[in-house]
């Protein structure tokens, strides 16, 4: 599968297709078999492990996750595939809610002119925190809903109404609410059950507070060097193979601290302290676990404080959690390279995961205006070019040109170059005739190229589920 996103409104794109998941699951379920160890125990054991901590014992669980934000409609297509593939297969369908994030909440515009988004921000009171502590100044939500009103005039009256209900529907809740990180999981929820399925949500910190995850943080951090430099070495390669140049793509490499002479291997995961508020975890070459705080290193003594992060969150969860993955299209990217991590340092076989996502828009595209765009462009290639097509066949530059190109193809070799130039002096000289003409299509390219732009905006598969009543 391409890693493109449906143009049409109402596409979707699964990969691989619906007849091949039974078999995928299938193949899957042979790795968790598996009698190979991992650190201590082997993949049944730490699956059976987890699935008690989490009062799942006997489930085969359907995955998938997102941060809690106001998610568009491939988004929440995830959670609809979900919920089929478990109903297909007598399964358990489970969403986890990556809830040590920082909060991502706001509603999405165009600009007025309608060329860029606005991302209007929900009031939140402590925005360095991670989601799971939210808290939205409630005392500013009318504020809000008053810039909502303003921003939605440019949508059809149906999608206002839905924005307006939406955010009046969210004012009132906070009011009534204490827990505002839930509220915003509970009215996607609701929405999802008006469109006729459900899912299992579970907050990430409640697979991670538990001790399989503390003790497969702690053996990473007893091989830490070794397991930075094999983390490390395969997204160079990735990098590599795939044309990317900086180090920050896909994701950073884990980087190295020297405070007093003493080594500080960044691991891949996060330590949430008491406060709310994330550091990256490191260890050091006797296998202790530190956090480095105005670049002095604190030992992290509370393991139910670790939290991963992004590929060592599906790596984790596909290995001894679900029965398959469903990711988006940025999630499949980073988990081509969970597969090399899990293949390489692991020694294990990656379990399949399915890729799927889905666009829902106001309205499609009107692809018109490329075309036009493309014509244009093209008859201003020929102004340049071949302006002779455009002026009278008698003009003395047109006759000129037609008998020098006759001329160059039975010229001397020692007199093709002159005649060459003769007739790149001529094209200009015609296109120099034709320069309001020439002006005339730039004019008309900038304004379709302004509408084009406006196009886009107004119809993206961005704008967040509530606008619409309906997924599909």
């Amino acid at each position: 599968m391409k890693n493109d996103i449906p143009q049409k409104s109402g596409e979707r794109k699964i990969y691989p297709g619906n007849e091949r998941f039974a078999k995928l699951i299938e193949n899957n379920r042979e790795i968790f078999k598996n009698s190979i160890n991992i650190f201590e125990h082997n993949i049944p054991y730490y699956r059976e492990k987890l699935k008690s901590e989490l009062s799942l014992e006997g489930k085969e669980i359907i995955l998938t996750g997102h941060q809690p934000e106001f998610s568009h409609c491939g988004i929440i297509f995830k959670n609809y595939l979900a919920s089929e593939i478990a109903s297909s297969q007598n399964s358990f369908p489970v969403n986890v809610i990556i809830d040590y994030d920082l909060p991502r909440l706001f509603f999405l515009f165009p600009s007025q002119q309608g060329t860029e988004f606005i991302n209007l921000e929900l009031p939140v009171k402590n925005k360095e925190k991670i989601v799971h502590d939210l808290v939205i100044d409630v005392g500013r939500m009318d504020k809000f809903i008053s810039d909502v009103n303003k921003y939605s005039r440019v949508f059809p009256e149906e999608i206002k109404k839905n924005i307006l209900n939406f955010s009046e529907l969210l004012n009132t809740r906070l009011q009534e609410s204490n827990n505002h990180f839930s509220l915003i999981t509970e009215l996607r929820r609701e929405w999802e059950i008006k469109n006729r399925f459900t899912i299992n949500d579970i907050p990430a910190s409640e697979i991670y507070s538990g001790e399989t995850f503390s003790n497969f943080v702690m053996e990473i951090s007893k091989d830490a060097v070794s397991f930075q430099k094999c983390y490390n070495s395969l997204l160079t390669s990735y990098r590599k193979e795939h044309g990317i140049r900086t180090k920050s793509n896909p994701v950073p490499d884990l980087g190295k601290e020297v405070v007093d002479l003493k080594n500080y291997y960044e691991l891949p995961f996060w330590y949430i302290d008491s406060e709310g508020f994330r550091y990256s975890l490191y260890g050091d070459e006797s296998g202790e676990l530190f956090i480095l705080i105005n670049g002095e290193p604190e030992k992290a003594e509370e393991n139910n404080r670790f939290r991963p992060k992004a590929l060592m969150n599906t790596i984790f969860l596909r290995l001894f959690l679900g029965e398959i993955f469903i990711h988006g299209l940025g999630g499949s990217k980073y988990d081509a390279i969970s597969d090399l991590i899990l293949k390489e340092y692991f020694e294990v076989p990656p379990p399949a995961f399915i890729t799927a996502t889905y666009s829902r828009r106001i309205r499609n595209i009107d692809n018109s205006l490329y075309e036009r765009i493309s014509l244009l462009m093209n008859e201003q290639k020929l102004l340049l070019t071949h302006p002779e097509k455009f002026l009278d066949p008698s003009n003395p530059l047109v006759i000129e040109k037609e008998v020098l190109i006759d001329d160059i193809k039975v010229a001397p070799k020692n007199l093709k170059k002159e005649i060459a130039d003769r007739i790149n002096t001529i094209t200009a000289l015609m296109s120099a005739e034709l320069t309001e003409k020439m002006e005339k299509i730039s004019d008309q390219i900038e304004e379709l190229d302004f509408k084009l732009t406006r196009e886009n905006i107004i119809c993206s598969r961005e704008f967040p589920y509530f606008y619409f009543d309906t997924l599909f």
